[in-house]
């Protein structure tokens, strides 16, 4: 389980962090970062008191140099097993990871680089 406090993290290089309402995925965008992009796979967050939390699946999309590639397929169907991941949660999990890939490769919102503009304006607040 991951959880957001608002609280500032340090990656040694700048992000930002979207969370779509109802979505599975979670995405981190990333300035001076060998990966431009870092998408988890990972149940919708929810939000209590000011704090975001989803669970991670493993499942991956990263892009790099432009390109997605999806990563950890392996890790996800170990972990499936082991945790024994409801039929509901793979399929939606598996149609994300889709979907995700098909969003970048079209440039929709997230992922039409109107995230530079929001870190722009959270340099300006922070400098």
């Amino acid at each position: 389980m991951i959880t957001y406090d608002g609280s500032m993290s340090r990656f040694g290089f700048e992000s930002l962090v979207y969370f779509p309402v109802g979505g599975w995925w979670s995405a981190l965008f990333l300035i001076g970062s060998p990966v431009d992009l870092h998408v988890d796979i990972a149940t919708p967050a929810s939000v209590i008191d000011g704090i975001v939390t989803t669970i991670d699946l493993d499942l991956d999309v990263v892009v790099r140099d432009g390109k997605a590639e999806l990563l950890d397929a392996d890790e996800f169907e170990q972990h499936r097993v082991l945790h024994a991941y409801p039929d509901s949660h793979v399929r939606a999990a598996e149609q994300a990871a889709q979907s995700v890939q098909t969003l970048i490769a079209a440039g929709t919102f997230p992922f039409d680089g109107s995230h530079t503009a929001q870190m722009s304006r959270m340099r300006a607040r922070t400098i």
